[in-house]
């Protein structure tokens, strides 16, 4: 079977992910890149062979279109890459942060690598609703981390609507959201307005002079549109002398995530 530009070649399935699903899906959605038309990735499958999953097969998929958009935008490709960059700029070593949606663990992981490989004081709080996606970020962290670094990573299985009272006795420079559902998972189970709104005032409070609250919107679906609406509603009316409040959206991608970023003020001078 061909699906436009990538060729799949796909056996008999009786997995209940239905993996060939979200490859074609996925192939379907990459004919946007010009850069996908010079190439062909053959995937066999076989429910016999442990050489390759559900897993695995996106993951690659999805690597190998990021690694396109990447060479033709290098400034910034993505909502995530402008967020990453600017947490490296703002954290220091000593400084706190705090993943309050930590899903695949990805954002995580960036974060530890920003904060924990540099210095031995430094903390990470990590907590989601969903003990699935604490599992895959353990697993995750545990294949990239050292021990010394991994024991500063501590994860919390609850709602972000409610900090851990640990978090009240760090110095937090840093609270970031992912919103939306988790990623390869029950996409009916996603982050909430009114719960999402309670967090970020909490995280409001909790952030040290000169810190910040990063947030990635996903309007493309009901809830997630009504997250960032009710959050840029909010935030427009914060002190400008207090706090710098900034919305960075593309303009010529249909209901692409967006990154609300807010930061306190460094001092009361």
């Amino acid at each position: 079977m061909i699906c436009k530009d990538f060729c799949l070649i796909l056996l008999p399935l009786e997995a209940t992910l239905k993996p060939h699903q979200l490859i074609l899906k996925f192939a379907s959605a990459s004919t946007s890149l010009r850069s996908a038309k010079s190439r062909r990735i053959n995937l066999y499958l076989s429910m016999e062979s442990d050489i390759i999953n559900a897993k695995n097969v996106f993951e690659m998929l999805y690597s190998s279109a990021k690694k396109m958009i990447q060479r033709h935008f290098s400034l910034f490709n993505s909502h995530l890459a402008l967020a990453h960059k600017l947490w490296a700029e703002l954290l220091q070593s000593g400084d706190a942060a705090i993943d309050a949606t930590c899903g695949n663990g990805h954002d995580t992981l960036v974060l530890a690598k920003i904060l924990l490989e540099g210095s031995t004081t430094s903390q990470i709080l990590a907590f989601d609703i969903q003990a699935e996606a604490l599992t895959r970020t353990r697993e995750l962290l545990q294949m990239h981390l050292s021990k010394e670094a991994l024991a500063r990573v501590k994860l919390f299985h609850q709602s972000h609507a409610q900090f851990p009272e640990e978090a009240n006795t760090l110095p937090v420079k840093l609270v970031i959201y992912n919103l939306g559902y988790l990623p390869r998972g029950n996409k009916n189970l996603t982050t909430m307005t009114e719960t999402t709104l309670t967090s970020v005032r909490h995280a409001c409070e909790l952030i040290c002079p000169g810190g910040a609250v990063c947030i990635t919107c996903y309007p493309g679906h009901l809830e997630g549109a009504r997250e960032e609406k009710a959050l840029l509603e909010e935030l427009k009316h914060l002190s400008p002398e207090q706090w710098s409040v900034t919305h960075h959206q593309w303009v010529n991608r249909v209901e692409s995530p967006s990154l609300l970023l807010i930061q306190k003020q460094a001092s009361n001078l």
